[in-house]
């Protein structure tokens, strides 16, 4: 997962970490696991993701491309 490009989308669609923590309905904890550590994501958190406004191919370049060097 390549974070900062995350940061940089979610602050491009107006989404707070936190107001996601509460849309998914994550615990802090699990904020913390997803989006500093890149750790556990789910198919249901990336659908949310996109109801919220990130696109495939945003969604694409964060999670399923090689990490870049």
């Amino acid at each position: 997962m390549d974070r900062p490009l995350l940061m940089y989308y979610l602050a491009q669609h107006d989404i707070n970490p936190i107001e996601l923590e509460n849309d998914i309905g994550w615990s802090p904890g699990t904020r913390l696991a997803r989006i500093t550590h890149g750790r556990g994501w789910k198919v249901d958190e990336l659908l949310t993701l996109m109801r919220l406004g990130l696109t495939e191919e945003e969604i694409g370049n964060v999670f399923f491309k090689e990490a870049r060097k």
